[in-house]
């Protein structure tokens, strides 16, 4: 059961032909994870100089039996029903467990690392209030293994946004979707935070009567579910855009942020793809900011 400690420390098995390949990130400065966020925008950004005050809160393996809370991944596959599939290519991936010990086949209805980082304000101002919380206030839903990269950007002039595509995964699903222990994610521009869906519900939340197709993977997301992914998490969500609001000539402040919610296990993660600005004469309509359903072709099981 859920409110016991469970830890399954797997090994990552021999990847598939479908399977996600994660490489680890052990920088505590967090370069790779930047260089993979701008990589297509390395003509308008100078990491060295237009971004200022990284930070970086999370595990990066550096004791013995430590997770490592954060990589680069390649080759995100969601498979479908009438042999359509999804691919996120390539991006980062932010954990509230361990990014690369993850199994390939999802075997456990329960899979937990524990990385002892702290909990994070951000998520608990968002779960605070919801309808999840059971009416508690900021500071008394707690966090854990917050994963937090935090930064400065000077934008371009002209860019009025910027968007990327992203897929959460979470090993809550379905049980504890929409309670005080689903976890959380946060995709912060300027204190607002924008991984909210069109009804107003975070991302991190997600219910049946408010998710943007959250599928359970495999067996231990659904009796009889089809394994929709290669990696041992019980639920994911199709592939979903994100746009924030930006303004050009300024220098603005990002947080990403996963982590447990309510208590330290059973892990979370978003696959995060690399950024693309938005340019024009005018700010983002309202209704195009947040989380919306990528437009595809893919065909959802029954």
């Amino acid at each position: 059961m859920k409110r016991s400690l469970l830890f399954a420390a797997l090994c990552a098995a021999g990847m598939s032909a479908q399977a996600a390949t994660i490489t680890a990130m052990q920088d505590p400065g967090a370069r790779p994870l930047l260089e993979r966020l701008f990589e297509n925008l390395t003509t308008a950004v100078d990491i060295d100089n237009d971004i200022r005050n990284v930070d970086y809160i999370g595990a990066i393996g550096d004791k013995v039996d430590e997770p490592v809370q954060a990589g680069l991944f390649e080759n995100l596959v969601i498979r479908g029903a009438q042999s359509t599939q999804l691919t996120l290519a390539r991006g980062i991936v932010l954990t509230s467990g361990s990014a690369t010990s993850v199994p390939t086949t999802n075997t456990s209805s329960g899979y937990s690392w524990v990385a002892f980082t702290g909990g994070s304000n951000d998520i608990e101002n968002i779960t605070a209030g919801s309808p999840a919380s059971g009416g508690r206030h900021s500071g008394e839903l707690p966090s854990h293994d917050q994963n937090e990269l935090s930064f400065r950007l000077a934008v371009p002039t002209g860019v009025t946004g910027i968007a990327a595509r992203f897929v959460y995964a979470s090993e809550e699903y379905p049980e504890f979707a929409g309670t005080s222990f689903a976890d959380g994610f946060a995709f912060l521009v300027g204190g607002t935070n924008y991984a909210i869906l069109p009804d107003g519900t975070p991302v991190s939340l997600m219910r049946d009567d408010s998710n943007i197709h959250f599928m359970p993977n495999g067996e231990n997301g659904a009796a009889g579910a089809p394994l929709i992914v290669d990696l041992e998490y019980d639920g994911f969500t199709r592939i979903l855009d994100i746009v924030a609001p930006l303004r050009g000539g300024t220098e603005e402040e990002f947080t990403i942020v996963i982590s447990d919610t309510g208590d330290e296990i059973y892990d979370s993660a978003v696959f995060l793809s690399a950024f693309s600005f938005i340019t024009g004469d005018n700010p983002i309509p309202t209704t195009q900011l947040g989380v919306k359903l990528s437009d595809d072709d893919y065909v959802e099981f029954d």
